[in-house]
């Protein structure tokens, strides 16, 4: 039932063999103004047939369409040279009997087609001996085959935000030892088969996709595919989820949510060594995961909920439902008491059909979110005090139990570790140095955590613990500087000894680079931390990548020589956007100079351009172009207010489908202070990722110590009111009913409160749409203090 289709009608060159009283009734019925003849489009004069249906730029090699095109049982369009670059322009290719192809592609290579609607073709967009092109943002509907298909050694192409629906056979379909491709961001639903087809390739990477309502067929299927990576994508209404089988072996499955399919949320037949991790399964008709005649694969730190059978088992041998602790099994909804020891894993194995069982299943969904890392502890140098702090939400159930270690050995903690809720815990190490630093809640809940230094008596910086589920093999910053006078600058590389998956690892290898270019490589011991600088360095972006494991990694800075210290954590590739946010620009107030900082990764295949607002007006409209591999600071002389956002594109008109990952941080000089802020991703490019959220906490809030001034800054991206709540310590401070507070926030307004005499923490942010505070709103919220002039600013942990 669930063996796929790859390709119907043969789907070579030429198609079917039609009878000539067929061809001449499918002539009859095309439209008067459909043609019988094939476009050619290359780098010859005039784009050859471009001239016929648009515009050419000579330059940019770039054939634009203005016009739709109809044709009569034959291709509409053939590439014919390398480098094209064909724009639809929101044009429409239509064929007639669903014979041909709307764009074909033979042995060519950094083509790009985009803009452009393809319907009522044999296969949509097809491309044959093809690699290194792109498609991208275009809608390709109601062919009779494919909509979209890699053919054939085709290698390296990417296929992003495309919307690919309601084709006969698979939406998209990547055959023929056609391997790395990049499938990502794409909508494809209401297919006749298969959503995403992958047959006889490997090192795939199909992620941040939407695959829904292919009724007949699979969200995802894998056939003789290897060592593809399956991640971030959204699977529903399908008869399978992800479906894998003949082989579909050594894939990575991780990180995505399926839902209401009809047989298996994920189908493991006849295929070996998968990981799937990460994943939330939930509401499948049959089976949530079934393997079946599958061997050694692992699953673990998946969410099974309410699915009619949470998994299944028949033949194979070798496959594990769980990791060593601190790893663990899976969550299942059905299986969550009791624990009598309170450390998170149900006290009995969750037992599978078939002989297998899970050992550690977890008690709550996101229970193995434990471990919080730093890259750095330093209560030795000269002006460095250094304090781990450890928090448990005031509306916690129970005790959190934590312990530390740095470098790998373990450290003594106050009270045996132990918070409880609404608390917060400090620790601290004189005369120690060293990294990487890792906290683990021992219990399972929720904790906040973070680092605080205090350098020089004055310059108070503090950084969010770093979730095992958010380390990465690829860190951006927009700049590095050790050129200016005063400044010294360096990162901070750290090998925890575990991947993103808790899994142990080896010696990883971190290479840094500026402007695209290698500045050093550096291999790196299990629990051991690198700090390599640059002198006489300046520009950016900056860029860690690391083979062989997952690190850890952030950037020092220390400026107006040595007065001033400021750490801000790598931005992980996967978490890159296309829109930021952050509460407050100000470069009114005495002593304050803000600049926001926009880079345009060195992989880009485009140049960007940029919009910048506060409050809602525009600061700068059609800023850039930033050319991949560069950087750019922009400031506003008398600007003051909030929310700051940062929008970007690869083109200049900006039209709503050009939207381009970026880097992005705000920097700010306050009196003798530097500080440097993450944007807040509300919108990743590929993907649709937001860290924005509704309910925000911080490890501790303090305007009692002497010098000491702080505020809790919300800002409102929404096109309505917000209401809101702050606790501290789980005391209600202050909300929009407060007499003689602000009341609700406006639109594209910010907030600024502070809480004098106030010391305790841990503090909380939780926003609303309505006043009655039922309906949870996503606000953008950090914390900013002063300590002794100097500033410094923390993003609430979500």
């Amino acid at each position: 039932m669930n063996d796929p289709v790859f390709r119907i009608g043969g789907g070579l060159r030429g198609g079917f063999l039609l009878a000539a009283a067929t061809v001449i009734l499918l002539l009859m019925a095309a439209p008067a103004s459909a043609t019988s003849r094939t476009y050619h489009v290359s780098n010859a004069a005039g784009g050859q047939d471009c001239i016929l249906i648009g515009s050419w730029d000579a330059a940019t090699e770039t054939c634009t369409l203005n016009t739709d095109i109809s044709t009569a049982g034959v291709d509409a369009i053939h590439i014919d040279s390398d480098g094209i670059t064909l724009d639809g322009g929101g044009h429409t290719l239509t064929g007639s009997g669903n014979l041909g192809y709307g764009v074909y592609l033979a042995g060519r290579s950094g083509v790009t087609v985009k803009n452009l609607t393809v319907t009522k073709f044999n296969d949509g967009i097809f491309l044959t001996a093809s690699s290194s092109n792109v498609i991208t943002s275009d809608t390709v509907n109601a062919n009779g085959n494919n909509g979209i298909e890699i053919d054939s050694y085709s290698d390296g192409n990417t296929i992003s935000i495309n919307t690919v629906n309601a084709n006969s056979n698979n939406g998209i379909n990547t055959i023929g030892a056609s391997d790395g491709n990049d499938i990502t961001g794409n909508t494809v639903n209401s297919n006749g088969n298969n959503g995403i087809g992958l047959g006889s390739c490997s090192g795939e990477t199909v992620s941040a996709n939407i695959t829904s309502s292919n009724t007949n067929g699979n969200g995802i299927i894998l056939g003789s595919a290897y060592y593809n990576n399956i991640t971030g994508n959204i699977s529903t209404s399908n008869n399978d989820g992800i479906y894998a089988y003949s082989q579909g072996s050594y894939n990575s499955i991780t990180n995505n949510t399926i839902g209401s399919n009809s047989i298996y949320g994920i189908n493991l037949t006849s295929s070996d060594y998968n990981k799937v991790y990460d994943n939330t399964v939930s509401g499948t008709w049959g089976v949530g995961i079934y393997l079946g005649s599958s061997s050694n694969n692992v699953i673990s730190r998946n969410v099974f909920n309410n699915n009619l059978t949470q998994a299944g088992v028949s033949g194979g041998s070798g496959n594990a439902f769980s990791l060593p602790m601190p790893g663990g099994g899976n969550y299942w909804s059905t299986w969550t008491t009791p624990d009598s020891d309170h450390d998170g894993i149900v006290d009995n194995p969750y037992v599978i059909a078939g002989g297998v069982q899970d050992s550690f299943p977890w008690t709550t969904p996101d229970g193995w979110l434990r471990d919080y890392f730093w890259s750095w502890y330093d209560n030795q140098s000269s002006g460095a005090s250094d304090w781990v702090l450890m928090a448990n939400p005031a509306a916690a159930l129970n005790s959190l139990y934590f312990s530390l270690s740095v470098q790998g050995a373990s450290k003594t903690l106050p009270g045996s570790g132990q918070v409880i809720p609404g608390h917060t815990l400090f620790s601290q190490y004189p005369g120690l140095i060293g990294g990487p630093v890792d906290a683990t809640s021992l219990t399972s809940g929720y904790a906040v955590t973070s680092q605080r230094t205090l350098w020089a008596g004055n310059s108070l910086e503090e950084v969010p613990g770093w979730q095992t589920s958010k380390l990465s093999n690829d860190y951006f910053w927009p700049w590095y500087d050790q050129k200016n006078p005063g400044v010294t600058d360096w990162l901070l590389i750290a090998n925890q000894g575990v991947d993103h998956q808790d899994n142990p690892q080896g010696i990883v290898t971190a290479t840094v680079k500026l402007d695209g270019a290698v500045l050093g490589t550096y291999t790196i011991a299990p629990g051991q931390s690198i700090v390599p600088a640059f002198p006489g360095q300046i520009g950016g972006p900056l860029e860690v990548s690391s083979t062989g494991g997952d690190v850890m990694t952030s950037q020092r800075v220390l400026s107006n020589y040595g007065a001033a210290f400021n750490e801000v954590p790598g931005i992980p590739a996967t978490e890159l956007s296309s829109s930021y946010l952050w509460t407050w620009y100000d470069e009114k107030s005495p002593g304050a100079s803000d600049w926001v900082m926009v880079a345009n990764p060195a992989d880009a295949t485009a140049p960007i351009y940029y919009n910048v607002f506060i409050g809602g007006a525009p600061a700068i409209m059609d800023g850039g172009p930033i050319a991949p591999g560069a950087a750019t600071a922009s400031d506003f002389p008398g600007k003051q207010g909030g929310p700051v956002e940062v929008d970007t594109f690869t083109d200049p008109a900006h039209p709503g489908v050009s939207v381009a990952r970026s880097i992005c941080t705000k920097r700010t000089l306050w009196g003798p202070s530097f500080e440097e802020v993450p944007g807040l991703a509300s919108q990743n490019a590929a993907s649709g990722y937001s860290a924005l959220a509704s309910d925000y906490q911080w490890t501790w809030y303090d305007e009692q110590s002497p010098g000491a001034a702080d505020w809790v800054m919300i800002a409102n991206p929404s096109g309505s009111p917000m209401y809101y709540e702050i606790d501290i310590a789980g005391v209600k401070v202050m909300d929009d009913k407060t007499s003689g507070g602000p009341g609700p926030i406006p639109s594209m307004g910010t907030i600024t409160p502070d809480f004098p005499h106030w010391q305790n923490g841990p503090v909380e942010v939780k926003t609303f749409s309505n006043a009655a505070h039922t309906a949870a709103a996503d606000s953008v919220s950090s914390q900013r203090v002063l300590w002794n002039g100097y500033f410094n600013e923390m993003w609430g942990t979500p």
